[in-house]
């Protein structure tokens, strides 16, 4: 019995011993991690994205404005950052159920319907949160007139009552400009120096000398070397050390050091407290600033030395958070008696506040009270450069002109620099310098290019056109306009450009292309400014257009546009002729092919057959062409899932950047590029390499056209690409070769010359390069080449003397 009680125990701590290895030796399943969530607008859905560490099970629950997320076992990365509230969202919220993750979105308004899928590499959910889209701007085609809503009296009326410019569109030009915003800091006014030593055998007076000095790199250098200190000398060399860190600033060294006084307790609190509270306001922590202050500086005597100081700094901090209303009661309180030398910033920081609070008027004049100040544009500059705005919008050119070119002189490659050299353009010529003000406005477009200032000047530049009656190249200056709308990053100013462009066709009767462009701007800028000027000119070129699609036979393009505009149209009045015609139309699309539906009818039937693969090309260009760049991304994609060396693979891969760049998904275009499987196609190649040019990539812009060249020959626009590419790397030599080869294009024949010439004169041959600038300066004077030509001449001639 012994012997079998004995085998037990072996037994036992054998299974034991098994147990035990294989719980430290069999892996141990980590959990996802939450690590990421982003959010991409489209008009008609909301996408989120939630990045995961691996694949997990999840459940999506949808109730009115409220959409939960729950992921299986998933944990949050610490540093993960909810969605802000924003124009969609009103809150997201991490909740810990059980084992789960549940992130809670509460939108703005109910959605129509959520969709989730998971996707690969890297693993993530995609959530789809799909909304009513606008009815008006909506893509898709009805045949049916019966649901037209019922004509509502005096629609076209209200649009005229709304816009002051009905009737008088040319004007439009002349007063008409959207608000601009330069990024000018604020400058805090500087604190008011410690008091100086009295012991002039101190220790500390070598510092105090080079705070006298205005050396304060000197005294940080020597205030560190101290040492041996009595516990007073230290404090005192600690607060010298501290003021001089945010003179310097080096605000999150000074503000340590102003921690650790306040914490072992000093007799300069009320010094160390003022100082926390500038450097927090300094380092762009206003609410911080002012938080502090209330906590510890809320009490000051009123006859306290640092009274007005502290008053000042508050008055700052309020500014800057905002909460100019504050900032004004504070500044006018008769509560303390203002020293001199702060006066004038106690004037410029309640302007400042009247500034904000929409007083334009009083701050107006309270500025031009301040103008012989010097203070006001040499130090502080974003009170200068409210005082030019609000003097530029009440149409006093002339002082705002005379502020905005003080600022030009400091700002010149810093933020703001751009808009600021327009402003003062603009201001020189509204206050009646036409010509300084052309030539400014062009130097600007010169000296800022690709820049909201360089936009709006050479916006401008195109009023100014129209405005002089330039009729003749109406077309070109519509194309202007439109060019600045694409590129610019500014969004009231791609609106404002986009509606001058229709504009412009509308005045040269260009009435089918006109609203070919406010279609698009009706439905992308919904909540625009521009909005009703949109619908009035929308609608008053409806009928015009119609009737001529339908006397061209266009009766598709007839319909679609009814359909797309049937309110509008309604409200713009027709009459029985124009409706019998369009009634006929509506009967004749029976015998015509259907164009999208044809096409999804096709893709579905065909599914599986030999001719599948060619209705992709079409079904996605035909999404193109209604604005639907997701369903024409998806449809690329799975072409190049599926046939990716297919014959349409190079244009649906072309196809499918366009869309993503539509969407602003650079990350998934970069993507797409790397991919070593992609098509190398020219079509393939040379979209590749537009995409690069705007990343200033120009070797891979180089890889992508000579790739495209040596499989046919490339168009004269990527050819001069590829010649200003290789200028841009410094390749001379190849570029000189690739310009001279567009010497004879006529789109390309001055940038070619000019910048031959150029390589010329770095390759010393100087008589070739002149000779060059000379044709060009005579042949095509007045365009921005010709014009860089006659100042690359003027140059050299100097350069010779």
């Amino acid at each position: 019995m012994s012997s079998l009680a004995g085998w037990k125990k072996i037994l036992g701590f054998c299974l034991f011993l098994l147990l035990f290895f294989l719980s430290t030796t069999l892996p141990v399943k980590a959990e996802p991690v939450l690590s990421g969530i982003q959010k991409q607008e489209d008009p008609s859905r909301t996408r989120v994205t939630f990045m995961l560490s691996q694949a997990s099970e999840f459940h999506v629950d949808s109730s009115g404005q409220r959409i939960d997320l729950t992921i299986k076992g998933a944990g949050a990365d610490p540093a993960l950052r909810v969605l802000p509230e924003d124009g969609t969202v009103v809150r997201m919220t991490l909740i810990r159920r059980h084992q789960d993750l549940v992130v809670s979105l509460l939108m703005r308004r109910p959605p129509q319907g959520v969709t989730t899928e998971t996707l690969a590499n890297p693993t993530r959910i995609v959530m789809d949160i799909h909304w009513l889209a606008d009815e008006a701007g909506r893509p898709g085609v009805a045949f049916r007139i019966a649901d037209m809503p019922p004509r509502r009296a005096g629609a076209a009326a209200r649009f005229q009552q709304q816009s002051p410019w009905e009737g008088r569109w040319l004007e439009f030009f002349r007063e008409y400009r959207s608000d601009w915003n330069v990024p000018v800091g604020q400058r805090l006014t500087p604190p008011p120096p410690l008091d100086p030593l009295t012991d002039e055998k101190s220790v500390l007076m070598e510092l105090q000398q080079h705070a006298d000095d205005g050396m304060y790199l000197s005294l940080l250098q020597r205030g560190m070397e101290l040492r041996n200190l009595s516990d007073g000398e230290r404090r005192q060399r600690d607060l010298m050390m501290a003021d001089a860190y945010l003179r310097t600033g080096s605000y999150a060294a000074g503000l340590a050091r102003l921690e650790s006084l306040r914490r072992a307790g000093t007799e300069h609190r009320i010094r160390v407290d003022y100082l926390t509270v500038w450097g927090e306001a300094a380092r762009d922590n206003a609410i911080g600033a002012l938080l502090h202050l209330q906590m510890h500086l809320q009490d000051l005597a009123a006859d306290h030395p640092l009274m007005a100081a502290v008053r000042l700094l508050h008055a700052e901090s309020a500014l800057a958070a905002a909460q100019y209303s504050l900032a004004a009661d504070l500044l006018t309180q008769d509560d303390i008696d203002w020293p001199d030398h702060l006066e004038p910033a106690r004037l410029i920081r309640l302007a400042d506040a009247r500034f904000g609070t929409g007083d334009r008027q009083q701050s107006l004049e309270n500025y031009r009270s301040l103008a012989g100040n010097p203070l006001l544009c040499d130090f502080y500059y974003s009170s200068c450069n409210r005082a030019a705005y609000a003097a530029f919008q009440s149409e006093d050119y002339e002082f705002a002109h005379r502020l905005y070119r003080r600022l030009a002189l400091t700002f010149t490659d810093e933020p703001g620099a751009d808009l600021i050299h327009f402003a003062a353009a603009t201001a020189t010529y509204e206050k009646g310098d036409l010509d300084w003000g052309w030539i400014a406005l062009e130097q600007v477009t010169q000296d800022y290019p690709h820049t909201e200032g360089g936009d709006r000047a050479a916006l401008r530049l195109l009023d100014i056109r129209v405005l002089n009656g330039e009729t003749e190249v109406m077309s070109d200056i519509a194309n202007a306009y439109a060019e600045i709308g694409q590129r610019s990053a500014v969004r009231l100013l791609r609106e404002e450009s986009f509606f001058k462009e229709a504009l412009t066709l509308f005045l040269a009767g260009e009435h089918q292309r006109s609203v070919q462009r406010l279609m698009p701007l009706r439905r992308d800028y919904a909540q625009a400014p521009l909005r009703r000027e949109v619908n009035l000119l929308l609608s008053r070129q409806l009928p015009i257009v119609v009737a001529q699609l339908l006397d061209q036979g266009n009766d598709l393009q007839a319909v679609v546009l009814v359909e797309q505009n049937r309110e509008l149209l309604l409200a713009s009045g027709y009459d029985r002729d124009f409706l019998h015609n369009l009634v006929h139309a509506f009967d004749r699309l029976g015998l015509f092919e259907r164009s999208a539906r044809v096409l999804l009818y096709l893709f579905d039937q065909g599914a599986g057959s030999e001719d599948h693969k060619d209705i992709f090309l079409p079904l996605a260009q035909n999404f193109i062409k209604r604005d639907q760049y997701l369903a024409a991304g998806d449809y690329a994609r799975r072409y190049l899932q599926h046939y990716p060396g297919g014959e349409d693979a190079g244009a649906l891969f072309a196809l499918l950047i366009d869309t993503l760049e539509r969407q602003g998904l650079e990350d998934e275009i970069l993507d797409w590029l790397q991919r070593p499987d992609r098509p190398h196609t020219p079509a393939a190649d040379i979209r590749a390499a537009g995409f690069y040019w705007h990343r200033d990539d120009f070797a891979a812009v180089v890889e992508n056209l000579e790739r495209a060249a040596t499989a046919q020959e490339l168009p004269p626009k990527e050819q001069a690409r590829l010649a200003e590419t290789y200028y841009r790397l410094g390749n001379n030599s190849v570029a000189l070769r690739h310009y001279e080869g567009l010497a004879d294009n006529p789109d390309f024949r001055s940038q070619a010359y000019y910048r031959s010439a150029q390589i010329m004169l770095l390759q010393g041959r100087r008589r070739a390069a002149l000779e060059q600038l000379q044709v060009l300066v005579q042949e095509d004077a007045n365009s921005a080449w010709g014009k860089l030509a006659r100042d690359l001449l003027i140059q050299e001639q100097r350069r010779n003397f």
